[in-house]
């Protein structure tokens, strides 16, 4: 290919060459086949800087391409590139400096022209990935009419360049080839197939064709020479050859001489006398002559299959990338096509959205919504939101592109190609600026742009789509209401909910909006919800019968995120929202009059004093007619399903003490209109109820209540005791322990006579009093 021309020169690399050689073979780069990726970037790079070029000096347009070579007898592994090429000053700087690479230089020498030729690969460290494969690295390289040299290192602290002469053809106009002698745990990169398949994971969309040198094998048929060796024949064909035989023993009648054919007349045409006259002598004549015609006709030659090995150049990058073609052509098969190749995945997307963004910065992306979720959507493993593969130049970089994507868009996948991304120390590192920042909120405004496609599809299509989208990411919307600000508006119209109108299919705000309650009596300003775990539960607590009592729909909100959620949505557009298992929840209709306040004011402090610190406060309340009393939460508390979330949490930060002073800020509210408060009221205004029997049952209430709003009991035993005694008193079951009693006294008395009819009864021992068998509930 080459040969020397001169002595080689030798050239020490800078003093930390060989510890950052170590660092970024073994640390930065987490898999070896990425070597063909940074070696094709390079080749690509100075392609279009050669392109570039020649939009202005036409001597110097070519037909750009790049080609890999691999040779398993010399294990060598050759790529190469007609770009621009290297000038021996260029190899000294660009190979032998760490950091600084060719493509950073070419950049300032350009910054005047007005063309955007912003290059990947400016920290320049991406050659010395070939190292991770070879322990031989020889660079040849042209660069206009100067001569070509080598650049060879062993990365052991020193490279040599020697100029040559070059017999490569494209070498000889300009451009680099370079030779990888490969180790001998990586002769696996001289596999054809190999080559092929690494090509198409990282290289497939590279703007220039990438050539791979194949070999194959074809059969060919050979003629057999008579002199060659019959035990070295293959015959091919030897249905051919038994035809060719039949035929050599049945002559044809094309072969027989016409005047032959002509003088000798059919038997159908002959009368069967003048046949049988027909003399032996010219019988046996017809014969003799027919056989010499058969002599004289040709046998076939003989063959056989011989293997020839067709050397070819194959180009491996033949489709275009679809994100660069308009999205009114690509067509709904093809995009279904490339996001099963992209994902891995044999289901269909639900939704895609392509889209380029064009001015300061220049990016183009394909973004697809996922119609079921991964079981790790929310995991924080580092793999874990691997959906978005970055390109820049059509150069695959990395699959796990957390930079783009925040994580509540984990349902969406695809990929962003851009035209003037810069690059970290390598390209699996991407640095933290500008440019990304700008990317990522593109990305999460045309996602949000998506989702808002699909919600406003009146289609029944488009409506089923959309409630698949909820059903299995809901959560990703919620979790992007509580930790994107910015696009929290935006996102609360995507919202769903179940209400006690419409238990079975989900409503947004607006709907709820459109059919609040506007009569002569009363206008609903606000939008009623409560927060539970399922809509059966929650529709039949006390808080919605009164809601619903009054003519108000509520939302059942029932996903545990819902809690956190609502912590940030005060109101929708110019409605509050109201919890209304909250303490001075904002009710129309919902308010008691002063002078029943005040008349139960005394018996709500003696309530409070019996229950204690359980409760904040005992207050009236205009309840449902069926509910005697309720428990709700204080303004600034939480919730029952609140409470029980916390309490669920495995590693919950807040203190036991902090747990505490939430869970204590509840309310006990008394519906004054209920029959049993009625009762239990005025027994205590005329004090004919004992300080036992009321306690027993201002507890039980107060228990029963806290099981209805939603509570958690926290001593079900307690409570459970105290309603099995209650049981058993309006049963009249007496205690086991007293029965037990009883029976022992009986054994002890002597048996009596029985009673004659007329005898009075023996004496029975007097029931107890109602108010000494409320005292066993206490």
């Amino acid at each position: 290919m080459c040969a020397p021309t001169e002595s080689s020169t030798k050239y020490t690399f800078q003093a930390e060459i060989n510890q950052l050689l170590s660092l970024i073979i073994n640390a930065f780069y987490s898999n070896k086949d990425i070597f063909i990726r940074e070696l094709l970037s390079n080749a690509s790079d100075a392609i279009d800087k050669m392109r570039y070029i020649s939009l202005t000096d036409s001597s110097k347009s070519r037909s750009f391409e790049m080609k890999l070579k691999a040779d398993k007898e010399s294990k060598k592994l050759t790529i190469e590139d007609n770009g621009i090429g290297m000038s021996k000053d260029d190899l000294v700087q660009c190979l032998g400096t760490i950091a600084n690479s060719g493509t950073k230089q070419f950049m300032q020498n350009l910054k005047e022209g007005t063309a955007d030729v912003s290059l990947i690969g400016q920290f320049g460290v991406g050659f010395y990935s070939s190292y991770l494969v070879a322990e031989n690295v020889r660079v040849f390289s042209k660069k206009d009419d100067e001569p070509c040299y080598v650049w060879e290192s062993d990365a052991g602290g020193s490279f040599t360049i020697t100029e040559v002469s070059t017999e490569n053809p494209i070498l000889e106009k300009g451009g680099t080839l370079i030779e990888l002698t490969m180790k001998d745990d990586c002769l696996e990169y001289l596999e054809q197939n190999k080559l092929q398949s690494i090509i198409k994971d990282h290289c497939q969309y590279l703007t220039h064709p990438i050539m791979l040198h194949t070999v194959r094998t074809e059969k060919k048929e050979e003629i057999i020479e008579d002199d060659e060796d019959d035990e070295d024949i293959e015959e091919i064909d030897g249905d051919a050859l038994s035809k060719a035989k039949t035929e050599e023993e049945t002559p044809s009648t094309e072969d027989t001489p016409k005047e032959a054919t002509e003088e000798t007349p059919s038997t159908e045409d002959t009368p069967k006398e003048a046949t049988e006259d027909t003399p032996k002598e010219v019988t046996e004549e017809v014969k003799d002559e027919k056989k010499d015609n058969e002599d004289e006709k040709p046998k076939p030659p003989k063959t056989r299959a011989v293997e020839h090995q067709i050397e070819e150049w194959k180009q491996v990058n033949q489709d275009k990338p679809i994100w660069l073609r308009k999205a009114s052509d690509v067509t709904q098969e093809e995009y279904a096509s490339f996001y099963k190749s992209l994902t891995n995945s044999s289901e269909d997307h639900l939704a895609v959205k392509h889209f380029s963004a064009e001015g300061q910065i220049e990016f183009k992306a394909l973004l697809y919504l996922s119609k079921t979720q991964r079981s790790d959507m929310f995991q924080k493993s580092k793999d874990a939101n691997n959906n978005i593969k970055l390109y820049v130049k059509r150069v695959f970089i990395m699959d796990n592109c957390d930079k783009l994507v925040p994580e509540w868009l984990s349902c969406i996948s695809g990929l962003v190609d851009s035209e003037d991304l810069p690059l970290n120390v390598s390209r699996e590192m991407l640095q933290q600026n500008s440019i990304m920042k700008i990317i990522k909120k593109n990305i999460v405004k045309k996602s949000i742009e998506l989702f808002n496609e699909l919600s406003e599809d009146d289609t029944e299509e488009g409506q089923e789509k959309y409630k698949t989208f909820y059903q299995n990411f809901s959560k990703n919307i919620k979790l992007g209401i509580h930790e994107d600000s910015g696009n929290r508006t935006k996102l609360i119209r995507l919202l769903r909910f179940y209400s006690h109108t419409s238990p079975d299919k989900l409503i947004s705000f607006d709907n709820y909006v459109e059919n609040m309650k506007d009569d002569d009596h009363m206008k609903q300003k606000n939008i009623y919800y409560i927060t539970g775990q399922n809509v059966h539960s929650l529709k039949n607590t006390p808080f919605v019968k009164n809601l619903v009592h009054q003519g108000f729909d509520v939302l059942f909100m029932t996903e545990a995120i819902d809690e956190y959620i609502i912590q940030h949505l005060d109101k929708y557009e110019d409605h509050k929202l109201v919890n209304i298992t909250k303490e001075n929840a904002d009710i129309e209709g919902n308010k008691i009059d002063e002078d029943t306040k005040k008349t139960y004011e005394g018996f709500c402090k003696k309530i409070k004093e019996v229950i204690g610190d359980q409760v904040t406060k005992v207050t009236v309340s205009n309840l449902p007619e069926d509910e005697p009393c309720c428990v709700t939460a204080a303004s600034f508390g939480w919730s029952a399903n609140m409470e029980r979330i916390m309490k669920a949490q495995t590693l919950q930060a807040n203190s036991v003490q902090q747990q505490a002073n939430y869970m204590t800020k509840r309310n006990l509210e008394l519906n004054p209109q209920h029959k049993m408060i009625k009762k239990l009221y005025n027994d205590y205004a005329a004090s004919s109820m004992n300080e036992a029997m009321f306690k027993s049952v201002v507890m039980l209430l107060f228990q029963t209540a806290m099981i209805s709003s939603g509570y958690i009991q926290e001593d079900p035993s307690s409570y459970s005791k105290k309603v099995y005694d209650m049981i058993s008193m309006g049963m009249s079951v007496a205690d086991d322990a007293d029965a037990d009693a009883d029976a022992d006294a009986d054994a002890e008395t002597p048996d009596a006579e029985t009673p004659d009819a007329g005898t009075p009864d023996a004496e029975t021992p007097d029931a107890g009093t109602p108010d000494e068998d409320m005292e066993a509930l206490d």
